[in-house]
């Protein structure tokens, strides 16, 4: 592609997008994002504690999995999910609930049936069952 011809492609594209971004503007915009993040913590930390504790009332063993993924360009990081959360894809992916309920530090099966949420697939179905069944 020409000089030319990537110039007249830029000038086409949406005015945000044409922006080049200086020294300031991403200091800017990296300032924004972790001012979003941290209001966005400090606003569900109280759910996030009410959770936790009832995880904590309902069975033994730690509140939340973690998890080394690896993120943008590479790098490690550590996902943090509640253990329902964990259970519920660990079904998803084929686990056998038997070896869920071990993971979760339950004593009986219906704990750890407690803490799976259907699929969006199952829901489906399941609706259709009943409006067609």
């Amino acid at each position: 592609m020409s000089a030319l011809s990537q110039r007249r492609a830029l000038s086409q594209r949406p005015a945000l997008l044409r922006m080049e971004a200086n020294g300031f503007d991403l200091v800017a915009r990296r300032m924004l994002d972790v001012g979003v993040a941290l209001a966005g913590l400090i606003c569900l930390a109280p759910l996030a504690a009410v959770i936790a504790l009832a995880i904590r009332v309902e069975s033994r063993g730690p509140i939340l999995f973690s998890q080394v993924r690896l993120g943008h360009r590479g790098c490690h990081f550590w996902l943090h999910k509640f253990r329902a959360t964990f259970a519920t894809r660990c079904l998803w992916a084929g686990v056998d609930l038997r070896t869920v309920q071990l993971w979760l530090g339950h004593s009986d099966i219906e704990s750890t049936m407690r803490y799976l949420k259907p699929s969006r697939s199952q829901q489906v179905r399941e609706k259709v069952n009943e409006i067609f069944g």
